[in-house]
């Protein structure tokens, strides 16, 4: 039997739910009340916990609604005006191998020092402690597929729409994580390529 368990801000199981540990369907919970959304003024997150026998896998998320449109950008339905830049998550000196407190840190500032409610990822997916401070902080990000500028053969474009399909998969969740980059930064046009990169995700 998997048993699904939905906790609040607090802790506290708010909804539970069965099925047969061989099932592959959807969790519903019913009479969900009295949801917080997640915004950036007041990042609520929620845990999922799902337990097959001594198992158990723990994922946070939120609960909002996310509209691009030609009057603007709307968080959960109210107009939000962003203000944002573009974060490479590299480090003087160190490169890529700086840890969990460094990636932390940089979410702090830019939310906190720089008053930013936006950021890019430039080009690539980046650290999940970086993606995890922000759905604690609430700060929306913008997230790309690696790439610059060269998009390459047909198995090289295989190859990226693969990584828009493992980049979703692994960051859907982040309640921050507000438009998928699905192009190549810099990249020339290519239509096959990016309508099937824009239909994966």
């Amino acid at each position: 039997i998997l048993t699904a368990t939905l906790r609040d801000l607090a802790g506290a199981a708010i909804a539970t739910a069965t099925l047969p540990a061989a099932a592959r369907t959807l969790v519903e919970f019913d009479n969900l009340a009295d949801i917080a959304l997640w915004e950036p003024a007041a990042p609520a997150l929620y845990t999922l916990e799902l337990s097959v026998g001594d198992d158990t896998l723990t994922t946070s998320f939120g609960f909002r609604s996310v509209e691009f449109t030609t009057s603007g950008f709307a968080l959960n339905g109210k107009p939000l005006k962003l203000r944002g830049l573009n974060r490479h998550q590299a480090f003087p000196y160190s490169g890529y191998a700086l840890g969990r407190a460094a990636q932390e840190r940089d979410a702090e500032i830019l939310k906190h020092e720089l008053h930013l409610n936006m950021v890019r990822t430039s080009h690539y997916p980046q650290s999940p402690y970086f993606l995890d401070a922000c759905d604690r902080l609430g700060l929306l990000v913008f997230e790309e597929i690696p790439g610059w500028q060269h998009i390459g053969d047909k198995a090289w474009q295989a190859e990226a729409i693969e990584n828009v399909r493992r980049m979703i998969t692994r960051d859907w969740n982040h309640p921050s994580i507000v438009i998928w980059g699905v192009r190549i930064n810099e990249s020339q046009d290519s239509h096959d390529f990016y309508g099937e990169t824009n239909r994966l995700a």
